[in-house]
């Protein structure tokens, strides 16, 4: 391996350890009362958000850019939580060549309270996978896009 095949993959190695971190810290903010401007400042400016079941009964939505995606999650104030948690794991990430793009699955466990169509509290077990697109910017990685796709949605 020559010296440049090395760097390059110290720099691609430490592209996925930053993508891991982004990740992780995407679920610390749902789990911080889905902190709308910290969750929107993980995407890129033209990023999307998007999360429903496969069979469409369970659907959130579908937002572009960090304005309105910053608007939803302020909207989840008084319906879901204030109690959730956030498990993300099995990551599969590709960095590309140029070291300035990336995609990444994920498989994610949610347990949240959350208001029911009744209007009482109730507890929900989610299980999804997370597809996500990521960009360089600067020195950071961000989303460019976030898709949950749920498999799984239990109320108790």
């Amino acid at each position: 391996m020559t010296a440049e095949e090395t760097v390059r993959l110290g720099t691609r190695h430490q592209a996925e350890r930053d993508i891991k971190a982004l990740v992780y810290e995407y679920a610390r903010l749902c789990d911080d009362g889905y902190n709308p401007g910290g969750i929107a400042a993980l995407f890129t400016e033209d990023g999307q958000w998007s999360a429903a079941s496969q069979d469409g009964r369970l659907n959130f939505g579908s937002f572009v850019g960090r304005t309105e995606i910053e608007a939803f999650f302020a909207s989840l104030e008084g319906q879901i939580g204030p109690r959730t948690f956030h498990a993300v794991m099995a990551p599969r990430i590709e960095v590309a060549e140029s070291l300035q793009e990336g995609r990444g699955d994920w498989s994610a466990i949610t347990i949240m309270e959350r208001r029911a169509e009744s209007g009482e509290r109730e507890v929900a077990m989610l299980a999804a996978t997370y597809e996500h697109d990521y960009r360089r910017h600067g020195d950071q990685w961000l989303f460019a896009r976030l898709k949950s796709v749920i498999i799984f949605d239990q109320t108790w």
